[in-house]
């Protein structure tokens, strides 16, 4: 499992703080960065979208901790995955994605951060591998991201004023 992943684990490019990697899994191509690769400082895990989230991420941040970012499946690009099969994306999925990454680093203790409707990706991984949590950081994450939200933003986006 682990030499399958190294095997794909492919040096994109590099910027100024990052460097970016490709990681083939389960039919998806996964985008991944890396910062400040330290054993020294703490291990900061975010799952999302690996393009975004290094450029958001705050410098005091940054400077604090070693970080890898992973792309989910939902930002993946589908290599021999169905991305129209629900099956795809369910939690244990993600979770085994998370866990085969925390395993290829090596990393035993770690924070992992998830934003917005990540913080349900990371809150359940985090139910299931607690003993490698230290810290589990949820920002922005709303009570609710699934069907009724929908029906409300599909409300706001018919009745809405264009100028909105």
């Amino acid at each position: 499992l682990y030499n399958y992943m190294e095997k794909y684990s492919n040096y994109l490019y590099t910027s100024s703080d990052w460097d970016f990697y490709v990681w083939e899994r389960a039919g998806f191509v996964f985008n991944w960065a890396h910062s400040n690769k330290s054993k020294h400082l703490p291990k900061l895990f975010c799952l999302g979208s690996a393009l975004y989230y290094s450029r958001v991420l705050p410098k005091t941040i940054q400077e604090s901790f070693e970080i890898v970012i992973v792309d989910h499946r939902g930002f993946a690009e589908p290599k021999t995955a169905n991305p129209e099969r629900e099956s795809e994306f369910e939690f244990s999925k993600i979770r085994e994605d998370i866990e085969t990454f925390r395993n290829f680093l090596n990393w035993e203790k770690f924070t992992l951060l998830g934003h917005s409707g990540h913080g349900y990706m990371a809150l359940d991984y985090a139910r299931y591998f607690q003993k490698y949590i230290c810290h589990l950081v949820l920002v922005c994450t709303g009570p609710s991201h699934g069907a009724p939200l929908q029906k409300r933003e599909e409300y706001f986006d018919t009745f809405a004023d264009s100028l909105r």
